[in-house]
C-alpha cells in the first residue's frame, strides 16, 4: 500500500472513529451467538433458508416453480427478494441458520449506516430549536448510538426475515430521492426509482408504506422532479417496469391470499359482536348507539382502534413475560426513551427545519403502523417495524436537546453520568433478558424440541425403515424442519413431486417419512418404524424410547417406536 493511500486510510479512521465505534458496538450485539439466540430456526427461517437452497442447487423452489417472483411457501405467497439474497451466504456457509440470518444482519448495519446518511442530507445544516443550535453531526451520531441499542432492531435484526429488508430498502429509496432533490444528483434519482421498485419485492408492509412516501415525496418535490426532465422520465419509466410485476401479482388470486388470510375484515367476530352491540341499541331507542355500531361504521372503528393501539405506551415501553418479538418485561424501546421521543417530536414541530422535510417525516412515523392496523394481532412489532428510523431521529433531537440545555446550565456532565447510568442499566437488562430469560421462556414459539428431535431422527436414519411425524401443535409444519434439518437434496425431493400445498393441514411424504396427525389407535404397528409427536398423540402404554424437552422443562416432542 502507498504511503498517500495509508495517509487516506488514517484520515478516514479518525475522520469517522464515533461512527466506526458506534457500528461496531452494533455489529457485535447482532452477531453476538447468532446461530443459537434465538434458540432454533422459526417457521419463517427453515423455509427462507431451504427455499434458497433449493434455488441455488436446482433455480426452482421448493414447489418446483423456477425462479419465482413471490414465494408460495406455506401458501402465504410472500416477496422472494429476501430469499435470492439468502443464496450466496448458503452457498458460502452452507445450509444453516446462521446463513440465513446472517443477511438480516448485514442489512440492520447498513440500515444505521444510511439512518446517520439520511440525518446529514435531512439537516445539512445546524438546527435552531426554540433558542438552541443543535449541530448535525452530534444529532446523527446521537440516531446510531439509538438504533445500535435500540431493543427493537437488535431482536428484528438477529432473525432471517424479509422485514430487515424491507426496512433497509426503505430508508435506502428516501434516502437517495432526497439526495438527488437536495444535492441535485440525477444520478441518485434513478437510484431511488430502482430501490423504491424493489421494496415491492421484500416485505409484505412495504406494500403499503411505500406507494404513501412515494407520493408524499413526488408532491413535496415536484418542481425538482419536473426540473429533471428527461432523467425523471427514464427513473419512472423504470420504476414501473420494476414494480408492475410485484403490484399485478400482489392483486392476483394467490398474491391476496396472505391478506385475505390476516386481514382484520377476514373475521366474523366483529362484525358479528357489532351486529349485537346495534340491535341492543335499537332495542333501547339510542341513537347514538345505532350510528357507532352501524356495520359501515364497524371497519373505520376496528382499524382505528388496531392503529392507536401501536401508540399505546405499554405496548413501546413496557412488556409481559411474554408477547411476540419482544423481550422479557421489556418494550420495544427502553423507557428512557419515552421523554426523548416525546420531546423530540415537540421540538421537531417547532423548530425551523423546512416544512417539507418536516410533513416528510411526520408521515413516514404516523404511516408506520398503518400495515398493523389493517391486520390481525395488532399491535404487531414487524408489520410496524417502518416507523423506527422517524422515531430514532425525534428521540435524537430529544436528547442533543437535553444535553443542550444542560450545558448552559452547567449541568451536562452530570446530565451525562445519569443518562449513561440509564443506558447501561437498560441494555444490561435488555441483554440479560435476550439471551439468557428468553431462550429458555420462549423456545417453545421457535419449535426449539422439533428441531432437536429431528436431528436425532436424521442421525439415526439407519434404525428404521419407516417413520411418521406428526404435523400438529409442537410440529407444525415439521416436513420443512424436517427439509431443513436434513439439508434434503431439492432435485430429489422435486422429483418425488414437491410440495404440494404449504397450507397447515396438507399431509406430506418425503422418502420413508409421513408427515400427518397421529391416530395412535389406528397406526401401523409392525416392521422398524418410529413416530414423533406431542405427549398427548400417544396412550401411557406407547413405547417412548426418547423425550425432548423446552430449556423450562416442558415436554416438547417424544418419539416412539415399534420394532
Amino acid at each position: 500500500m502507498s504511503l498517500l493511500s495509508t495517509q487516506k486510510m488514517r484520515s478516514f479512521l479518525h475522520n469517522n472513529a464515533i461512527l466506526i465505534g458506534l457500528l461496531f458496538i452494533a455489529a457485535l450485539l447482532r452477531i453476538w451467538q447468532l446461530g443459537s439466540v434465538p434458540p432454533s430456526p422459526s417457521l419463517d427461517e427453515v423455509s427462507i433458508g431451504y427455499n434458497a437452497f433449493s434455488l441455488l442447487k436446482t433455480g426452482r423452489d421448493e414447489y418446483g416453480y423456477f425462479l419465482p417472483i413471490i414465494l408460495r411457501a406455506y401458501d402465504d405467497w410472500r416477496p422472494a427478494l429476501y430469499i435470492y439474497l439468502v443464496v450466496p451466504f448458503i452457498a458460502v456457509f452452507g445450509l444453516n441458520v446462521f446463513a440465513v440470518r446472517l443477511l438480516s444482519v448485514v442489512l440492520s448495519l447498513l440500515t444505521i449506516y444510511l439512518a446517520y446518511r439520511l440525518v446529514k442530507i435531512l439537516f445539512p445544516e445546524s438546527i435552531l430549536v426554540r433558542g438552541f443550535v443543535i449541530h448535525t453531526e452530534l444529532l446523527a451520531y446521537s440516531v446510531v448510538f439509538l438504533l445500535a441499542l435500540s431493543p427493537w432492531h437488535i431482536y428484528l435484526s438477529r432473525l432471517g426475515h424479509e422485514v430487515n429488508l424491507g426496512l433497509f430498502l426503505t430508508v435506502a429509496s428516501v434516502y437517495a430521492f432526497l439526495r438527488s432533490v437536495i444535492a441535485r444528483e440525477k444520478w441518485s434519482f434513478t437510484i431511488a426509482a430502482i430501490l423504491f421498485g424493489l421494496s415491492f419485492y421484500s416485505y409484505q408492509s412495504q406494500k403499503v408504506i411505500i406507494p404513501i412516501l412515494l407520493i408524499t415525496v413526488l408532491i413535496l418535490y415536484k418542481k425538482e422532479v419536473v426540473r429533471f426532465g428527461k432523467t425523471s422520465l427514464v427513473a419512472g419509466s423504470v420504476f414501473f417496469f420494476i414494480a408492475l410485476p410485484a403490484v399485478i401479482l400482489t392483486f392476483s388470486p394467490e398474491g391476496m391470499m396472505r391478506f385475505r388470510g390476516t386481514s382484520v375484515f377476514s373475521t366474523a367476530g366483529p362484525s358479528y359482536q357489532s351486529a349485537n352491540d346495534l340491535l341492543k341499541a335499537k332495542n333501547d331507542h339510542n341513537l347514538l348507539g345505532e350510528l357507532y355500531f352501524n356495520r359501515r361504521f364497524v371497519p373505520v372503528r376496528l382499524v382505528t382502534s388496531q392503529y392507536v393501539s401501536h401508540f399505546n405506551p405499554r405496548w413501546l415501553f413496557a412488556g409481559s413475560e411474554r408477547e411476540n418479538h419482544k423481550v422479557p418485561f421489556l418494550g420495544l424501546f427502553y423507557i428512557f426513551e419515552a421523554p426523548l421521543l416525546l420531546l423530540g417530536i415537540l421540538l421537531f414541530v417547532f423548530s425551523n427545519i423546512e416544512r417539507r422535510l418536516k410533513v416528510l417525516l411526520l408521515i413516514w412515523f404516523f404511516t408506520g403502523p398503518l400495515p398493523g392496523a389493517i391486520t390481525t394481532d395488532a399491535p404487531h412489532a414487524m408489520r410496524s417495524f417502518t416507523l423506527l428510523p422517524p422515531a430514532q431521529i425525534f428521540e435524537g433531537l430529544g436528547l442533543v436537546s437535553a444535553y443542550s440545555l444542560l450545558k448552559i446550565k452547567r449541568l451536562h456532565l452530570a446530565g451525562l453520568a445519569l443518562f449513561f447510568v440509564f443506558v447501561m442499566y437498560s441494555v444490561g437488562f435488555f441483554l440479560s433478558g435476550y439471551f439468557y430469560v428468553f431462550p429458555k421462556t420462549q423456545a417453545d414459539s421457535f419449535q426449539l424440541s422439533l428441531f432437536n428431535s429431528l436431528g436425532y431422527l436424521v442421525q439415526n436414519k439407519d434404525r428404521y425403515e419407516e417413520a411418521v411425524v406428526s404435523s400438529r401443535n409442537n410440529l407444525y409444519q415439521s416436513y420443512m424442519f424436517y427439509l431443513f434439518v436434513s439439508q434434503y437434496d431439492p432435485e430429489s425431493y422435486q422429483s418425488q413431486g414437491g410440495t404440494v400445498s404449504g397450507g397447515f393441514a396438507k399431509e406430506h411424504k418425503i422418502g420413508s417419512i409421513s408427515f400427518r396427525p397421529i391416530q395412535w389407535n389406528t397406526e401401523k404397528k409392525q416392521g422398524k418404524i418410529v413416530y414423533l409427536g406431542n405427549k398427548e398423540d400417544f396412550d401411557e402404554a406407547a413405547a417412548v424410547i426418547r423425550r425432548f424437552t423446552y430449556p423450562d422443562g416442558k415436554e416438547g416432542v417424544v418419539i416412539v417406536a415399534y420394532d
